[in-house]
């Protein structure tokens, strides 16, 4: 994992200065700045025992596991909403990668995209007649060997 990560520092650093070498300096006349409005996103908390609204309610959770967030994020004014329920597994990576692309299988979810290793999975997910994508991601941590489960129904 080490390794990756260095390979992939490499990698930004050299795109960098290749990118840096190969821009010229161009005698532009300044345009002045166009003020792009932010919204701020919105962040509702939800109780444990309540499950964000566009999860299933079928999920493969586990039970009496400690969670990190269970809340419904509105960006942008509502254009975007994120359903978000994450909490620590008891299982392994692997572990909850399979029951959730079994999860996903079984019921009509078309997977759009699948990655797994022993440290981190990912799998994204469309079903015909939702609004919203499913995202799974599945990490352990490298210090406190803790794995997450991560799910997140995102709705534009």
């Amino acid at each position: 994992m080490k390794k990756l990560i260095l390979l992939i520092l490499c990698a930004v650093g050299v795109a960098i200065i290749f990118l840096f070498y190969r821009s010229s300096p161009k005698q532009v006349s300044p345009t002045p700045p166009k003020e792009v409005e932010q919204i701020p996103s919105e962040t509702e908390y939800l109780g444990s025992t309540t499950l964000p609204p566009e999860l299933p309610t079928n999920l493969p959770m586990e039970k009496d596991v400690p969670l990190v967030r269970n809340e419904i994020i509105k960006v942008d004014g509502g254009k975007e909403i994120q359903n978000v329920r994450m909490y620590y597994s008891k299982k392994t990576v692997k572990q909850n990668f399979d029951i959730y692309k079994k999860y996903l299988t079984d019921n009509d979810w078309k997977i759009i995209f699948q990655q797994s290793d022993s440290n981190m999975a990912t799998l994204l997910a469309e079903k015909a007649g939702n609004l919203g994508t499913f995202s799974i991601s599945i990490s352990k941590n490298s210090i406190t060997e803790d794995v997450t489960v991560e799910l997140n129904v995102v709705v534009k």
